[in-house]
């Protein structure tokens, strides 16, 4: 995505006008939760965003067909999660570049979509990511599953952040990120009355 002034901007949220959610989890390190979840996204006919680096997709091919074949989303989490910001510019297009080659590998898929590890971003990294065709996904919510923080911390930070549009953030790997799952999905579908969506959510630019 390209702004009007020419320069590539971050995307944290869909459009404000529709009820609806995004669930999304980066993978990296380890298999971890990834069952678990596709178990519990399967059983509420959920459909996520996942995004995937290309260490994880050579490392656990199995699990990114299972995730493909669920009907899940994908997209691109870098190679081997450096620090985008301390890359050249050459660098930062093998990063993203290498990621996608070997998603390919194994799914074979049209890969359109970039989040940098941790967050980070500058305007030369969204520049070139755009210019090699890929959208730069932040977060709207970020559930800190990784730190561990417990049920009622991650399950309370998504309902008191609930917004039309959201895109949350969640991780495959962190061993707090199941349990909390099947309470979000419903108070969100029940209480708050949002369903959940695939990326880009109607992105309005």
């Amino acid at each position: 995505m390209v702004s009007t002034a020419g320069l590539a901007t971050p995307i944290f949220r869909g459009n404000s006008e529709k009820r609806m959610v995004a669930l999304t989890f980066d993978a990296t390190y380890g298999d971890n939760q990834t069952e678990p979840i596709l178990n519990i996204l399967r059983q509420n006919g959920i459909r996520a965003t996942w995004f995937i680096s290309g260490i994880w997709a050579e490392n656990f091919p199995t699990l990114l067909r299972s995730i493909f074949t669920a009907g899940h989303e994908i997209g691109n989490h870098s190679h081997t999660h450096p620090h985008m910001t301390q890359l050249s510019t050459a660098e930062m297009s093998s990063q993203i570049t290498n990621a996608t080659r070997a998603i390919q590998r194994v799914i074979d898929v049209q890969v359109d979509m970039f989040r940098p590890p941790f967050g980070e971003y500058n305007q030369t990294h969204l520049n070139v990511a755009a210019g090699l065709g890929y959208r730069t996904i932040m977060w709207t919510i970020d559930t800190l599953d990784w730190q561990n923080p417990g049920l009622d911390a991650i399950v309370n930070r998504v309902l008191s952040n609930a917004a039309n549009g959201a895109i949350i953030l969640m991780h495959n790997a962190a061993a707090d990120t199941p349990q909390p799952l099947p309470r979000i999905i419903r108070e969100l579908r029940l209480s708050v009355k949002i369903t959940f969506s695939f990326l880009p959510l109607d992105f309005t630019w």
